[in-house]
């Protein structure tokens, strides 16, 4: 993602977990974005790099209602896997290459839903009809999604249509190729 880029995913039957992994090319910026369709009542949860740590939160669309950061430095040019998982009673369980330890607890998130938001917008959500924009969007690399434990091929639009995900498209609705020059090798 250079900053521009916009991927959105949606999911055709509840999420219960969502992972990836992570590489940042800046120490700031919006990875990713949780909502519902449009029409939708509910509140939106935002993965962020602040300060070179990813920030997990739940917002509406005015305010930050909470959040949690784990103790676990993005390294500049490793990857980093991330997860987050729905747990009891609508808790939201995060982590960090394995690494559950926040710097101010709870390393949980107040969630209250028997699921997850069914769509996943990846990279500069500035212009997605109702979703809280980013005042710093996401510069780095993203590999390796699954959704309910479910792969995503980000590579091959059909591979994501099969899995009951839709096509990957920028916000003027062309079909997007998914950059992966200058994204580490393992």
């Amino acid at each position: 993602f250079d900053g521009t880029s916009t991927l959105v995913l949606q999911a055709a039957t509840s999420v219960s977990s969502l992972m990836f992994d992570v590489s940042a090319n800046a120490s700031d910026g919006r990875i990713m974005t949780l909502f519902n369709p449009a029409g939708q009542a509910g509140n939106f949860i935002t993965v962020d790099v602040s300060g070179g740590v990813l920030v997990f939160g739940v917002r509406s669309t005015v305010a930050l209602l909470q959040s949690t950061t784990i103790q676990r430095s993005l390294q500049a040019g490793g990857w980093h896997s991330v997860k987050l998982q729905l747990g009891a009673a609508g808790t939201l369980n995060v982590s960090v290459d394995n690494v559950t330890t926040c710097m101010i607890p709870p390393c949980s998130l107040s969630w209250g839903s028997p699921a997850l938001p069914s769509l996943v917008a990846m990279g500069r959500v500035d212009g997605l009809s109702g979703v809280p924009s980013s005042s710093t969007a996401f510069r780095g690399c993203v590999r390796s999604v699954s959704i309910s434990n479910a792969p995503v091929d980000l590579k091959s639009a059909v591979n994501i249509s099969s899995t009951s995900l839709s096509p990957l498209h920028s916000l003027d609705g062309r079909p997007l190729p998914v950059p992966t020059a200058g994204c580490p090798r393992d």
